[in-house]
């Protein structure tokens, strides 16, 4: 199971996609701020400065950063349109009703995010194996993939 990491912005703004690669987004920061978790204490805002980083967008925006202590709240100040982007994880643009994912990072601009599974040592029994088993079935995918997940 994996995620994407996406630029978003709230749902009443007149963008509906940008060119990530080309950086022009970035202009529509103006006198604001770009809504990201902390890149010091966040993983997704550390995933947001690796494919900045890699665009070479970082320097254009690292002075103008909105550092949430978490995903939640970088998606929570776009949610009330105190920043007119934001970077989060798919699923966190998936599970609002006021924002919406106007581009993907490109997947080689960050190292893969994903959940690995397995069976932790001494819990090796039927449950857990049909649990895993489960999560490894289409009918899993299909409900994680609702979810805003890659079945990658």
């Amino acid at each position: 199971m994996s995620n994407d990491l996406v630029l978003i912005a709230p749902v009443k703004s007149a963008v509906n996609s940008v060119d990530i690669v080309k950086g022009e987004w970035i202009n529509a920061l103006k006198d604001s701020y770009l809504s990201v978790g902390d890149p010091a204490h966040v993983p997704a805002g550390q995933y947001a400065e690796e494919a900045l980083t890699k665009l070479n967008l970082w320097d254009k925006v690292k002075d103008r950063l909105a550092r949430g202590k978490d995903v939640r709240g970088a998606l929570a100040l776009v949610e009330r349109a105190e920043a007119p982007y934001g970077i989060v994880y798919s699923t966190d643009s998936k599970v609002s009703q006021q924002v919406k994912t106007v581009a993907v990072f490109p997947a080689d601009s960050h190292k893969p995010v994903v959940y690995p599974v397995s069976i932790v040592k001494g819990h090796d029994n039927a449950d857990s194996r049909d649990f895993l088993k489960y999560l490894e079935s289409d009918a899993a995918k299909k409900v994680l993939v609702g979810y805003g997940f890659s079945a990658k």
